[in-house]
Order: structure tokens, then C-alpha cells, then sequence
């Protein structure tokens, strides 16, 4: 994309916090990342209302890209009511942010790719076991055929929510993975890198479920406490489903922004 240039990042914010950067190897729109981790830096309270966030020249350089990307992410942000643009002062949180809107969503697989920035493994299974007819029917195999199951148990650095993960592979895609790669790097990005598995749509679904016994005792909460559930589907861009996840998390809230997404 035009203007979004990657120069190196090693400064720190108007606030001190040293920038997350942005992966520049992916497909995903740099502006689209950057609105995507200072919105959730907002809504956590890591940026409280009225704090400077920075000139757009301090984003450019704390973040490593080019000042028509940080100028684009604010862009999108201003239009949410999320931050206040003041000329030769810099960018301000807003005093009074404007209620969310129920969806927004820039697309999930750029949420996914920032994920792993904002937590780490702690607890990692691994498993080849043969499909149930649902997971087999989602993965478009026959049930009995042999799968890899990956669960783990994701908490966060900084804030946010305890996740519960378990996904389903097909057993050519999970093989590729080792237990190295799969504590420190995303799920999703080593799909997404891996040759011949470009990733080209997904399917996700949150609904609010009653914890059983094995979730609550992964989260540390009693048995029937409220959990926000996420069945997420991804696909290459032939349409072979390579990635059934379910994710339990204890979250309270939850934004997320949308926007149609080319590969």
C-alpha cells in the first residue's frame, strides 16, 4: 500500500510505554494495526481521556512507519470519537469518549496477528487424536481421520482477559508446528506464513456460555460462571478450512471493527 513504509522503531510514547511494532511482513494494512493496537489501548485504560498520545512525527518513529500511516489510523479513530487532533500540540485522548457502537471491526485476523504482542503461553497441549464427526465435518475430513488438537492456556502481560484456547487442525497443517513455535508465536500467523496456507477468509461467532468444569478449572473460576465464548473458522484462499478454534475467555468487554479486507 502506498505510504505505509517501515523504518525502525525503538522510542517511546508520550506516555513512556515503548511502542508494539507493527508486522510488516503481513498483508495486513499497516494503518489497520496501528488503529487496531492504540483502540485497544484506549479501552484498556492504558491511554486514559485526555492523555497525549503523541505528534504524528512520535507515532511514525515509535512505531516504525511512515507519518501517511499514522495519519490514516487517526483518521479512523478520530471518526470514532476515540482521540482529539490539535494542530501543533499532537493527538489527545479524548476527554469524553462517544459510546461503542456494537460492531466495529477492522477484521479479525488483524486482531489475531496483535494478539500474541499482548499475552503469552503458560500451559500447552499437544495432541493427535482422531476427529469427532462435528470437528470432522467443520475440517472437511472423514470422522476417525487423525487430527491435531492444540489447547492452551494464553494469560495476559499487561491487561486483559485469561483465554482458554483449543484449536482443531488437519493433520498437515498442525505437523508443520513445533511445541517451540507454538508457546511464542500465534496460531494464526504460523498458518498465515506457511507456504501453500495463505490465509483468505474466516468465519467468527461470540455468544456468552456457562463455564463446565474443565473450562472453569483452566480459568480459575467456579463451574457455571458467565465466560465469552469464540468459535473462529479459517480458511486459505482455495476455501480448506486449515483452523477450528474455540476460546473461552474471561472478558468483560469486548470491541472489535470492521471493514472488508483484500488479500
Amino acid at each position: 500500500m502506498s505510504g505505509d513504509v517501515s523504518e525502525p522503531a525503538s522510542h517511546d510514547l508520550a506516555n513512556g510505554e515503548t511502542a508494539v511494532s507493527v508486522e510488516t511482513t503481513s498483508p495486513i494494512p499497516l494503518h489497520y494495526q496501528l488503529a487496531n493496537v492504540l483502540q485497544a489501548r484506549i479501552h484498556s485504560g492504558d491511554y486514559p481521556p485526555g492523555s497525549l498520545l503523541g505528534t504524528e512525527k512520535d507515532l511514525a518513529i515509535a512505531f516504525g512507519v511512515s507519518r501517511i500511516t499514522v495519519q490514516k489510523a487517526l483518521d479512523a479513530l478520530h471518526q470514532e470519537g476515540l482521540i482529539d487532533r490539535q494542530r501543533a500540540r499532537g493527538t489527545f485522548v479524548a476527554r469524553s469518549l462517544r459510546p461503542r457502537r456494537p460492531v466495529q471491526r477492522h477484521g479479525f485476523l488483524e486482531d489475531l496477528l496483535l494478539l500474541v504482542e499482548r499475552g503469552r503461553t503458560v500451559e500447552l497441549e499437544h495432541a493427535e487424536i482422531p476427529a469427532s464427526p462435528e470437528i470432522a465435518k467443520r475440517l472437511g475430513i472423514a470422522a476417525g481421520t487423525p487430527m491435531i488438537r492444540i489447547r492452551r492456556l494464553r494469560v495476559p502481560i499487561k491487561q486483559g482477559p485469561t483465554t482458554w484456547v483449543i484449536n482443531y487442525l488437519p493433520q498437515d497443517v498442525g505437523r508443520r508446528f513445533d511445541l517451540d513455535q507454538l508457546r511464542s508465536q500465534s496460531i494464526v500467523r504460523l498458518i498465515d506464513q506457511s507456504p501453500g496456507l495463505r490465509l483468505g477468509m474466516g468465519q467468527e461467532t461470540v455468544t456468552a456460555q456457562a463455564a463446565d468444569e474443565e473450562v472453569g478449572a483452566r480459568l480459575g473460576v467456579a463451574p457455571g460462571t458467565p465466560v465469552m465464548f469464540t468459535e473462529r473458522e479459517l480458511q486459505t484462499g482455495t476455501g480448506r478450512t486449515v483452523d477450528l478454534a474455540h476460546l473461552y475467555s474471561l472478558n468483560n468487554h469486548y470491541s472489535v471493527r470492521l471493514s472488508r479486507l483484500q488479500r
